[in-house]
């Protein structure tokens, strides 16, 4: 079962940040996942929410923002673009980058990513994840080798389009599952389908537990020991 660092390892350093993932494979994870978007100005950030929240706790739509105001938003911590993440990801790891988009048309942050994943040599061991199935039916044109997985959640707080079912046209190399929403039905759908299964977010032994009962291939965790433990 493959350990994937849940936005780097959040239990040790600020998530989503440098540190965050050099203390995951410090740790020794199979691989790391973390959240990507666009700035007003063009710039794919590593971040994980649609807004940020200035010094006057005021939300902004980090779409709305360039990325030199997010970074002055963020001063106790340095929020990364997705380039600078690359340059320090060692080739050998998995590599989950999924891509956080409310859009029907995401053709400029897929191609930027496809551009820096196979300028610094990552493309063997990369998994494009996202909640959005357009943006997964838009990589798969761009880049049908690129391993893709489906994002989803039983609780509704993605948007209607979040089903498994657009895995049809999508054809998921995994299934992103919430741990809290997964059944035996859909496990059995997974494994007819030879779609691998990978859940989130284990941070738990009884989570651990459920996991290894619905057959995980891999998981993510802000723990990146949790095995060990």
């Amino acid at each position: 079962m493959l350990v994937f660092g849940h936005r780097g390892a959040p239990s040790i350093r600020p998530e989503n940040t440098i540190d965050s993932f050099k203390a995951a494979l410090a740790h020794n994870v199979d691989g790391i996942e973390l959240d990507i978007q666009l700035t007003s100005d063009g710039e794919i950030i590593v971040y994980h929410d649609f807004e940020i929240l200035d010094h006057n706790n005021v939300s902004h739509l980090i779409s709305k923002l360039s990325f030199s105001q997010i970074q002055q938003m963020c001063p106790k911590f340095k929020i990364p673009n997705f380039e600078e993440v690359c340059q320090i990801f060692p080739q050998e790891k998995f590599f989950n980058i999924e891509i956080k988009s409310k859009n029907l048309n995401n053709n400029y942050i897929i191609q930027k990513t496809i551009q820096l994943i196979q300028q610094y040599k990552l493309m063997e061991h990369v998994i494009i994840s996202s909640f959005n199935p357009f943006v997964l039916l838009q990589l798969k044109r761009y880049a049908p080798s690129i391993r893709r997985g489906l994002l989803w959640t039983g609780n509704n707080s993605e948007g209607w389009f979040v089903t498994r079912y657009s895995s049809k046209y999508i054809a998921p190399y995994s299934f992103h599952a919430n741990i809290d929403y997964i059944n035996n039905k859909m496990v059995n759908w997974a494994l007819k389908n030879k779609i691998k299964l990978f859940y989130y977010t284990i941070n738990t032994k009884a989570e651990l537990d459920k996991a290894q009962q619905f057959r995980a291939n891999g998981i993510f965790s802000d723990y990146p020991t949790i095995l060990n433990n």
